[in-house]
């Protein structure tokens, strides 16, 4: 996933945010998530869990 805005806050807190209905892809059927910004993935990470928060 593109995090060139966010890059900062995925690394340091190993945490990525997104929309859970209407965007282009579903993480839950994710194992691996790549950190992309730059045109390249420069880390990968396993997913542990996918929280779908409302409110």
């Amino acid at each position: 996933m593109n995090c060139a805005g966010t890059y900062d806050d995925v690394i340091n807190h190993n945490i990525y945010v997104c929309t859970a209905k209407g965007g282009q892809y579903s993480h839950r059927r994710s194992l691996y998530f790549g950190v992309y910004r730059n045109k390249q993935v420069d880390r990968v990470a396993k997913i542990e869990a996918v929280v779908d928060l409302e409110s």
